[in-house]
């Protein structure tokens, strides 16, 4: 999925694991702004990424926690808005459709890996 605006968007994510969450990497493209982003995903349970003082192109890895600034790691808690980084939301996809909203002049893209169970039981 992607998109170049703030908006919402659904992603239909169409695993059939259902004990598990998707974690996606989400590419953000903020070039010449100064700017909050947020990420907020509706379907589960309002929960929401925000970056602080965004410019540039970054990365975030959902699924393995790492962001990086131009293809370079950076330190989380320069960019979020916590007091404890163990409180960072790492935006996660639900078997089904996601209301995701995004809040922030950029292009983003949002790309997965749906697992898929083999064999019987």
């Amino acid at each position: 999925q992607s998109t170049d605006h703030t908006g919402t968007i659904e992603i239909n994510c169409e695993s059939d694991e259902l004990e598990e969450y998707v974690y996606p990497v989400v590419k953000i493209d903020c070039p010449s702004l100064w700017m909050d982003f947020r990420i907020i995903n509706r379907t589960d349970n309002e929960s929401e990424m925000k970056l602080h003082d965004v410019k540039g192109i970054y990365e975030l890895n959902c699924q393995h926690q790492v962001l990086k600034l131009d293809n370079k790691p950076i330190v989380l808690s320069e960019l979020f808005d916590m007091t404890d980084l163990k409180k960072i939301y790492w935006l996660r996809l639900l078997p089904g459709t996601n209301t995701i909203e995004l809040n922030g002049r950029s292009k983003t893209t949002i790309e997965w890996l749906e697992p898929r169970k083999v064999g019987a039981f």
